[in-house]
C-alpha cells in the first residue's frame, strides 16, 4: 500500500524544487528529479522482460513472471539495464507452496495430473505468492488523499513486505552529514546517536515490519522513518503520474514482467521475428520514449544495470548490477572535496546530476549464483571509505550516504522476538544483513560497453555511448532531446572524444590512489567508471609499511592488483574500452567526423565492421594509450610534489615531461626507496617537521655553486639532515642489518630535499603550514574498518562509527589534541585511532562480501 500520497512533477516543477533544494533541505522523497530527458530510463533500452515500470506492478489475475526480477538469466536484445525493485530478503526463498494441484486431489482430480502439469502449476503458485512482494496497479495509479502540491515520489509498502519473517525490521547505523547536503533526514543522525549500544527494540529500529509510521507527516521522526524505508530497500521510491499527465506509451495496456519477452521467443522459433527486426523495433521505441519525455511526465521505477567485465584478466561475460539497486535521479552534483592534497581538477566539471543506489537490497537479474545482499562489515568498510576518499581526502568517488542493518522481527509488544532471526547473509559463517546507499553521478561502467560488443551489439553500444556523451559528459551532439531519428549528417563524432576522456579522467583518478597510498584490490573492467570516479569498494586498503608490491585482496593470489600494478590496470581497462568502440571510432575517421546514424551499424556486415575497428586501432590505439601514461604521470608527480611541500617546483610548460621524468628520477623515486619498510602516512606527515627545523637554524637560500658560503650552507644542510633523520625514521618494522642502511638513505634523500625546498622559495612555515593540508593525520586503515564492524555488531556501537566517520571527513585535523569540550578519554582514542596499529597483511578481505 502506499504509504505517502505524493506524486511526481514536470521537469519545471522540478527545476523550481532544485532552487528550493539550494536553499533549504527536502525529505528523501521530495528531492528534486533529474529532468526526464537526461533519465537514464529515458536514453537506454531496458531489460525486454521489464519493458516498462509499470510492467512490474501487480494485479491479480494478470498473468506476469515476477520471479523474472529475481532469476539470474542472460539480459539480452540490447538491453542496458532491467527495471526492479529492491527485495531484502535472504536467498533461497522459503515459498510456502501448497501441494501442486492441491485442490484438484481433494476433489479426486488429482490422479489426472501429468508431472509436467503438477510443475506448471506449482510454478503459477509460486509466481502469485511473489507477485505479492511488488506493488499492485490500484495502488501505483490510486490518486486519494494526494497532496496538493503532489510533485514527489511516492512510497509503497506493499502489504505482504509487513509480513515479518522473512521481512525484517531494519535499523539505521550511520547517515553521513555531507554526502547529500541538500537531503532533509530529520531526526535520523541524532536517534542513531541517542541510540548508541543499545540493542535491538522498536525504539532503536528505524523502519521496516513492526515499526509503526509517524502520524504527523512534517515531523522529523517522520522524515527519519521514511528515510529508513526507502534506504532499507523495505518500501520501494516510485512514481506513477495520473492519466492527464501520461504519454501514450504509458496509457496503452503494458503486459505483466516477461510476458513480451517469452511472445517473442516464441515468434522467433517460428521463424516470424528476425534479430534485425528486433533492432529496429526497440530503436524505435526508444525514440518514442525519448521525444515523449519532452512533453509528458514518465513513470519512475528502480532499475539495475547490465554489464559485463574482464575479472583478474580473464572474460567474465555478462555482470551486471548483481545486488544494487537504483532507486532514482536528482538534479543535484555528486559532492567532492577539493583539498590542497587533491584539488578538483578545473577542466572536469561534475555534472549536476546523482544516482542514488543500494547496494545490499537483494537479487537482480544479474545477482548469478549469489544472494543479493552484502555482510555488515562489507557495507560499513564502502560507507567510511567512500566518505573517507570523496568527503575527505578530495579523490573522485562515489559517496555514502547511509548505512544499516537488517535485525531480529519485533513482537506486538515492541521486543525481540529471539526465536527468529532477520534477513541473514553467509559468507563464511552467518552475519545479519546490511544494506549501503551510495551516490555517483552515474555508474556506468567500462564493462558496460565490453557487454554489447562482445554480443555484436553495436546499435546498443552506440546507444549508450550517446547517452554518456551527451548526459554525462554533457557534450553537444548536435542531437536534441526527441531527435533519436536524426540522420548521420547531424550527429557530431564522439567515440574517440569519449575514451580519450574516460583515460584521462581514470589516469588522474589513479595518479592520485599512487599517492594517496590506495589500493583498490579489484580493478577488474566492471569496477572502473567511465566518469573517472572511484566505485566498488571492496577488499581496499590504505599503505601501512610501505611495499610497491603490496597487495591488498586476499584472492589476488598472483599480485594482478598490487598496488605498483594498478596504473597498469588501469591502461589494461582503457584498452578494452577503445576496443569496445572501435567500430564505431573507426565509422567516424572514415565518414569526415560524423557518428553514425540509429540503424547504420545494425545493418553493417562483419566484413564492414571489422575494417573500421582496424581503422581505428591502426590510427589512435596508441596514442590513447600514451594520453593515459602521459597524464598519469603528470598528475602523479604534481600530487607528490604538493605532498612534501615543493609545488611550486610544478610548473605546466614546455618540457615539462622531461621535467617531470627528472622529478621522478632524482626526487620521488628515492624517497619511496626510503619509505619501505616504513608507514607510508606517518612519515610524509612527519616530514613536515623538517621545513620548521631548516628555519629554525636560519638557512635560506643555497649561495652559489663553489662559493665559501655554498660549501657552509652545505655544511649546515647535511647536519639539520643528520639530526631530522633519526626522529623522522621509526626503525620498528625496519630489519637490524637494514637501519644503518636506512638512516644513510634518510640522510642523503633530505639533503637534496633540503636544497630544493630552499631553491624553492617559498616560506618555510608556509610550506610547513601547506605539508599539514596535504598529508593526512587520519588514515582508514583496514584494522580501523575491522573495529567498527566488530564494535557495531557485537553491541550496535554506533557512536564509534560516528567518530570515526567524523575523522573520514576531515582527516588532515590534528585528531587527539586538545580541544574545547573534549574529555580525555576522546583524546585518547583519536589519539589511538591515527596509530599504525596492526599491519595490513592482518587485515586482508578478499572479495567474497
Amino acid at each position: 500500500m502506499p504509504a505517502d500520497a505524493h506524486s511526481s512533477s514536470s521537469s519545471s516543477s522540478s527545476s523550481s524544487k532544485m532552487a528550493t533544494a539550494t536553499a533549504q533541505r527536502l525529505p528523501i522523497l521530495a528531492l528534486p528529479l533529474l529532468s526526464p530527458a537526461a533519465r537514464l530510463a529515458t536514453n537506454l533500452i531496458p531489460d525486454p522482460c521489464t519493458p516498462a515500470p509499470r510492467s512490474l506492478l501487480a494485479q491479480p489475475g494478470k498473468q506476469a513472471h515476477p520471479s523474472f526480477l529475481r532469476r539470474a538469466r542472460p539480459v539480452t536484445q540490447g538491453a542496458h539495464f532491467s527495471f526492479v525493485t529492491p527485495l531484502p530478503l535472504e536467498f533461497p526463498y522459503e515459498i510456502p507452496v501448497s501441494t501442486p494441484a492441491a485442490a484438484a486431489e481433494t476433489e479426486g482430480e488429482g490422479a489426472k495430473l501429468s508431472d509436467e502439469e503438477r510443475a506448471r502449476l506449482r510454478m503459477v503458485q509460486m509466481e502469485e505468492y511473489i507477485k505479492r512482494w511488488e506493488i499492485a496497479t490500484d495502488e501505483a495509479t490510486r490518486q486519494d488523499g494526494a497532496p496538493a502540491d503532489s510533485d514527489s515520489l511516492r512510497l509503497f509498502i506493499p502489504a505482504a513486505r509487513h509480513e515479518a519473517p522473512p521481512f525484517a525490521p531494519f535499523r539505521l547505523l550511520g547517515v553521513s552529514p555531507s554526502a547529500l547536503p541538500q537531503l532533509d533526514v530529520g531526526d535520523a543522525r541524532a536517534h542513531i546517536l541517542s541510540h548508541s549500544s543499545k540493542p535491538v527494540s522498536r525504539d532503536t529500529a528505524t523502519s521496516g515490519p513492526g515499526v509503526p509510521q509517524p502520524d504527523d507527516r512534517s515531523s522529523d521522526e517522520y522524515k527519519r522513518w521514511t528515510l529508513s524505508q526507502v534506504l532499507s530497500g523495505h518500501g520501494v521510491a516510485a512514481r506513477f503520474p495520473s492519466v492527464s499527465s501520461q504519454s501514450s506509451t504509458q496509457e496503452e495496456a503494458v503486459e505483466g514482467v516477461g510476458v513480451a519477452h517469452l511472445k517473442w521467443q516464441e515468434a522467433r522459433k517460428a521463424g516470424a521475428a528476425s534479430d534485425l527486426d528486433d533492432v529496429k523495433a526497440r530503436l524505435e521505441a526508444l525514440a518514442k520514449r525519448q521525444q515523449e519525455a519532452v512533453q509528458y511526465d514518465p513513470d519512475v521505477m528502480p532499475w539495475s544495470q547490465a554489464y559485463a567485465g574482464h575479472q583478474f584478466g580473464e572474460w567474465a561475460g555478462q555482470l551486471g548490477d548483481g545486488r544494487a539497486v537504483s532507486l532514482f535521479e536528482v538534479a543535484l552534483p555528486t559532492p567532492i572535496s577539493s583539498t590542497l592534497a587533491f584539488p578538483r581538477p578545473q577542466a572536469q566539471p561534475q555534472p549536476s546530476r546523482t544516482d542514488i543506489q543500494l547496494k545490499g537490497a537483494g537479487r537482480t537479474p544479474y545477482s548469478r549464483f549469489a544472494d543479493g545482499l552484502a555482510t555488515t562489515q562489507s557495507s560499513l568498510r564502502e560507507f567510511l571509505c567512500a566518505e573517507y576518499m570523496g568527503g575527505g581526502l578530495g579523490i573522485e568517488s562515489c559517496r555514502g550516504l547511509a548505512v544499516g542493518v537488517y535485525t531480529k522481527p519485533l513482537a506486538e509488544d515492541g521486543s525481540v522476538r529471539q526465536d527468529e532471526d532477520g534477513v541473514r547473509v553467509r559468507r563464511e559463517r552467518w552475519h545479519p544483513a546490511a544494506v549501503m546507499t551510495r551516490l555517483a553521478p552515474s555508474w556506468v561502467r567500462i564493462g558496460s560497453f565490453e557487454l554489447h560488443a562482445s554480443r555484436g551489439e553495436w546499435e546498443s553500444a552506440r546507444v549508450l555511448g550517446e547517452y554518456a556523451a551527451q548526459y554525462l559528459f554533457e557534450w553537444d551532439l548536435g542531437i536534441q532531446p526527441g531527435q533519436e531519428g536524426a540522420s548521420s549528417a547531424e550527429r557530431k563524432a564522439w567515440a574517440l572524444r569519449l575514451v580519450k576522456e574516460v583515460a584521462v579522467r581514470n589516469a588522474k583518478t589513479i595518479a592520485r590512489w599512487q599517492v594517496a597510498g590506495f589500493m583498490h584490490g579489484v580493478m577488474n573492467t566492471d569496477n572502473i567508471a567511465v566518469l573517472g570516479h572511484t566505485i566498488d569498494y571492496g577488499p581496499y586498503a590504505f599503505m601501512d609499511l610501505f611495499d610497491e608490491d603490496r597487495i591488498c585482496n586476499h584472492s589476488d593470489s598472483f599480485g594482478r592488483y598490487s598496488y605498483k600494478m594498478q596504473p597498469s590496470m588501469g591502461l589494461f581497462a582503457i584498452e578494452h574500452l577503445f576496443l569496445s568502440l572501435s567500430p564505431l571510432i573507426g565509422y567516424e575517421e572514415q565518414h569526415g567526423g560524423r557518428a553514425p546514424a540509429p540503424g547504420v551499424l545494425g545493418k553493417a556486415d562483419e566484413k564492414e565492421l571489422q575494417a573500421w575497428s582496424d581503422a581505428a586501432e591502426e590510427t589512435h590505439k596508441d596514442a590513447v594509450k600514451a594520453l593515459y601514461m602521459r597524464t598519469l604521470k603528470r598528475e602523479w608527480t604534481a600530487r607528490w610534489l604538493g605532498r612534501i611541500g615543493l609545488s611550486g617546483l610544478d610548473k605546466d610548460g614546455k618540457g615539462q615531461g622531461e621535467r617531470d621524468e627528472e622529478l621522478e628520477r632524482e626526487l620521488i623515486d628515492p624517497l619511496l626507496v626510503v619509505l619501505e619498510q616504513l608507514d607510508f602516512s606517518t612519515h610524509l606527515r612527519r616530514l613536515a617537521d623538517f621545513p620548521a627545523l631548516l628555519a629554525a637554524k636560519g638557512l635560506s637560500a643555497p649561495a652559489p655553486a663553489g662559493s665559501d658560503e655554498s660549501v657552509a650552507g652545505f655544511k649546515q644542510l647535511e647536519a639539520a639532515a643528520e639530526e631530522f633523520v633519526g626522529s623522522w625514521i621509526d626503525e620498528t618494522h625496519v630489519r637490524s642489518y637494514l637501519r644503518e642502511k636506512k638512516r644513510e638513505a634518510g640522510k642523503k634523500w633530505l639533503l637534496s630535499y633540503a636544497r630544493l625546498l630552499l631553491e624553492q622559495g617559498t616560506a618555510l612555515a608556509d610550506v610547513k603550514a601547506g605539508m599539514l593540508k596535504t598529508n593526512p593525520r587520519f588514515v582508514l586503515r583496514n584494522w580501523v574498518t575491522t573495529e567498527v564492524a566488530d564494535r557495531v555488531e557485537k553491541n550496535f556501537d554506533t557512536a564509534f562509527l560516528d567518530r570515526v566517520l567524523q575523522m573520514c571527513l576531515d582527516p588532515f585535523h590534528e585528531w587527539g589534541s586538545p580541544a574545547d569540550g573534549k574529555s580525555a578519554e576522546i583524546i585518547a582514542e583519536e589519539k589511538r585511532l591515527c596509530e599504525v596499529g596492526t599491519p595490513l597483511e592482518g587485515h586482508l578481505p578478499s572479495c567474497s562480501s
